[in-house]
């Protein structure tokens, strides 16, 4: 028989650090000493926009240097199977994330940050784990600039399980909010920054990214975030997202109006993650006489399809 739990049952004693302190975690090292604020800004910019009062702000210890991890108590996994962190500071998948992990400290799922103060909700799909005893670890393991990470707002089995009709995607976007500055991906239900080439502008007002507008006769499509192939741009940390190791499928819409086709005899790269060096990867791109081609490479070769 199957159990749902309650919000009572799935919830940590301190999820948001709203005692003001780290009750209910445990620290090593000094990343996180003295870092629990109700600050809503950062003295030279705002706002975290966290939830409720306080927060865990990692910068707050002692800069950019210290160094250590924060941990949850235990808590048992029920009622939706799903997790979420609100997650900011500085971008490193190695030594700078908010995971879910096994009592043991083996890492299920990790995040990191985007180079921003700003929060962002993370989810994690943590249904092969119901009914086993978890923990949620913050660590910092940096130094630099931008080495330390944010934590607020922990949920625990009340975020929304995946629509079934989306099982077996690693992401998906809609871009159908309409307007604004953050897109939702569908599958971890995590807010993703929009980068748009006038979001810090220099010889003109700084201004949001462009959303179509949105017109019934134009179909499904209708208000959908602009792309024009250059200016505008949605990044994700791979260590964000689980990438299937047996296969994978990218689907896109693309302007290949955008692009200059087939310069020197190249295609240009619309999507790009290759390593030329070691011939590994993978890319999609345009070229001369509209001309698509989608090259593979496995280490000792490259191979290249190509499609009208």
């Amino acid at each position: 028989m199957t159990h749902t739990a309650d919000a009572a049952e799935t919830t940590l004693s301190n999820p948001g650090f709203e005692t003001g302190d780290l009750k209910g975690w445990t620290t090593t090292g000094t990343a996180f000493d003295g870092a629990v604020t109700d600050k809503p800004g950062w003295g030279w910019g705002c706002c975290f926009n966290q939830a409720g009062t306080h927060h865990l702000w990692g910068f707050a210890s002692g800069s950019d240097t210290p160094t250590g991890t924060v941990t949850s108590e235990p808590f048992t996994l029920t009622g939706t199977g799903m997790v979420s962190v609100l997650v900011s500071g500085g971008r490193n998948d190695n030594d700078l994330y908010a995971a879910l992990t096994t009592l043991d400290g083996t890492v299920l799922h990790k995040a990191t940050g985007t180079d921003d103060e700003a929060y962002r909700r993370v989810t994690w799909d943590a249904r092969a784990h119901l009914g086993k005893q978890l923990r949620i670890t913050l660590v910092d393991k940096a130094t630099g600039g931008w080495g330390h990470i944010n934590l607020d707002d922990v949920r625990v089995g009340t975020d929304k399980a995946p629509d079934p009709t989306q099982e077996g995607l690693a992401a998906y976007w809609d871009f159908a909010e309409g307007k604004g500055t953050t897109t939702t991906e569908q599958i971890s239900q995590a807010a993703d920054p929009i980068s748009y080439v006038f979001n810090d502008a220099v010889d003109k007002p700084d201004s949001a990214p462009l959303w179509r507008t949105e017109r019934e006769e134009e179909g499904v499509l209708s208000g959908a975030l602009l792309f024009d192939g250059y200016s505008t741009w949605v990044t994700r940390a791979a260590s964000q997202t689980q990438i299937p190791t047996d296969g994978m499928t990218i689907e896109g819409w693309v302007a290949p109006r955008a692009f200059e086709w087939g310069d020197e005899g190249k295609p240009s790269a619309i999507v790009n993650q290759q390593d030329k060096g070691a011939k590994r990867g993978f890319s999609l791109g345009v070229g001369r006489h509209g001309v698509w081609e989608f090259g593979i490479g496995t280490g000792d070769c490259r191979r290249t399809r190509e499609r009208t």
